[in-house]
Formats: C-alpha cells, structure tokens, sequence
C-alpha cells in the first residue's frame, strides 16, 4: 500500500485519462489520503497520520508523522480529510483500549502544516451524546453558510452523528441519524 497521485489529462493527450505522478510506499495500513497545499496526510491506522511533501514535480517527501495521545494505545486513524487550514481525522478505537476515547481530532495546519496544533477533539464525556462519536470509523465534513460540520459515522452506535466544529476548541452535538430499521452492522461510507 502507498500513495499514489494520479492526474487527469485530456482524453487525447493519451489513451487514458489518469497518469501516474509518484507512489509512495508506506507499507501496510494506509486508508486514506487528503492533501492541502503542498502536503498530503496519509491515515496510517496505529501509526498515526503520515505527513508528505508533495510540492515538486515527482519528488514526494515524507518530512513527518502526526502521532495524536504517542504512547497510548488508543489510537488507529482510519480517515482524514483537510478543510482550509484545518485537518480532521477520525480514530477508530479498538475495543478495550485506554481512555480517552477520542473519536475525531481537529488539528490547526496554520501552525505547522508538518506538526500542527490539536485544536479540538470529538471525546468521550465531554459533553452530550459524544459517547457516541467515541470511536469513528469515517466522516466527513462540510460547511454550510459558513459553518462546518462533521458527520461522524460511529463504530459504537452505527449511527451517523452530526457535530457543529465551527469552532473546534467547542464541537457542537446537533443531531443524530439512524439507519433504517433491519440493517445490524451499518457502517455508513461517508465522503465518498
């Protein structure tokens, strides 16, 4: 597994339209990729978020590795996505393990696109109905008439919870979605 930048080139610059840019080997255990800017952030499960450098035309850098809670065992970052200067990315907790039970971290990329600041976490107990954001398998957020939101699919409930992070020192419940009745198991793919 790695990353792979792809471009889409017109129909008839060749005979496909996607070409190979670089691949990046990361080994076992990427799930996705965001970019923004020069950088591209890799969810790496219990290896935390990957940071490359992908300004420069076929040299792709890795300069870094965000490691949310390092040396606790809680941690397994199953999504991420970037919006603006913020990244968000969804940890999927395995059963039994230690708290917190963060569910989303908000990180601030303006202070350091390689080492950003946490600036706000879905968890456990914090307020109203979080447990159920406890633990995410993926989300995504948008943003609406200049507020964003998180829609968080919960490895815990298998609901779809909806969270205002306009303001990512203070996530917002705003509504939970059930899936219909007669589907156990529903792991909602958001984003897609």
């Amino acid at each position: 597994m790695g990353l792979l930048c792809t471009a889409v080139l017109p129909a008839t610059a060749q005979n496909r339209n996607t070409v190979t840019l670089f691949h990046v080997n990361h080994g076992a255990g990427c799930t996705e990729v965001t970019a923004s800017g020069d950088y591209a952030y890799v969810a790496r499960g219990a290896a935390g978020i990957e940071v490359v450098k992908i300004a420069g035309a076929g040299a792709p850098l890795r300069v870094g590795t965000i490691r949310p809670y390092l040396g606790q065992g809680n941690i397994c970052i199953t999504d991420v996505q970037a919006v603006g200067n913020t990244l968000y990315a969804s940890n999927d907790v395995p059963n039994g393990g230690p708290v917190p039970h963060t569910g989303l971290f908000i990180f601030d990329l303006a202070t350091s696109p390689v080492a950003p600041a946490i600036s706000g976490t879905i968890t456990w107990g914090a307020g109203p109905l979080y447990h159920l954001a406890g633990s995410v398998h993926n989300f995504c957020v948008d943003v609406i008439a200049g507020r964003s939101y998180a829609y968080l699919a919960s490895a815990i409930s298998n609901e779809v919870v909806v969270f205002d992070v306009t303001n990512p020192a203070l996530p917002e419940f705003k509504d939970l979605l059930r899936p219909p009745p007669g589907l156990p198991g529903l792991f909602p793919r958001i984003g897609a």
